[in-house]
């Protein structure tokens, strides 16, 4: 015997079918643009943490570099001053003066300064140096030169000079203390830099090699107060 639904049974069935294509239909519209939005959320998150991570690492880097290069300027600094001492030779006695100056100064200011701004002073930082000779009775007879980019060896504590517009071949080691009146090894000059402690060169000392004969002079050179090189 054939049986009959309900007809309002029926029309529940239908309602209840519509009501779960519709939100299949629905749900299926709009999950491409919430997974959209969800993924470029994300990028600009990553990319916002890239970018702050790579501003973070620039920074530190800058950092590190500025302390190799105030360890360079505190080096260079030790040198700078004046140094005169006396030259015997066959033809008389000279007065010798070696003034030395670093070719930078420290910039100073609370702009934060890129890495390559500062590797361009680290490369850039060296010795610009001037060389008299002249008799002690006559000033104004004095020779010489002026070389820059002169660079000291601070492993071996030595300084060399050399110029085709210098009379003469310049080899030097020197002599440096801090500022309890220690002599220093390289290494105990380096422990000082580190530490923050002043040192300066206080002695320099080697020889001279003309260029017009083969003869070799030793001299010594003290460091003077800058006020002696007036007079």
């Amino acid at each position: 015997m054939r049986k009959f639904m309900n007809p309002f049974l029926r029309q529940n069935k239908i309602l209840a079918l519509f009501f779960v294509a519709a939100l299949a239909l629905g749900s299926a519209a709009c999950s491409p643009k919430q997974g959209t939005d969800h993924l470029s959320e994300k990028a600009k998150l990553e990319g916002k943490a890239g970018f702050e991570g790579q501003i973070e690492y620039q920074n530190q880097r800058s950092k590190e570099i500025e302390k190799d290069l105030d360890r360079k300027f505190a080096l260079y600094s030790a040198f700078e001053g004046a140094y005169e001492g006396m030259l015997s030779t066959e033809r008389g006695t000279f007065q010798v003066r070696l003034s030395m100056v670093p070719s930078l100064s420290k910039i100073k200011g609370n702009r934060p300064r890129t890495a390559e701004e500062i590797i361009y002073d680290l490369n850039a930082l060296a010795m610009n140096t001037q060389i008299l000779q002249w008799r002690p009775d006559s000033p104004q007879s004095a020779i010489g030169c002026m070389i820059s980019q002169i660079r000291p060896d601070f492993n071996r504590l030595s300084i060399s000079i050399a110029s085709e517009n210098c009379p003469s071949l310049y080899k030097f080691s020197v002599t440096i203390e801090n500022e309890a009146h220690e002599i220093l090894s390289s290494d105990e000059l380096f422990q000082s830099i580190d530490a923050g402690k002043k040192v300066t060169v206080i002695e320099i000392q080697g020889e001279i090699k003309p260029n017009t004969n083969a003869r070799i002079y030793p001299v010594v050179l003290k460091k003077v107060d800058a006020n002696e090189t007036k007079k």
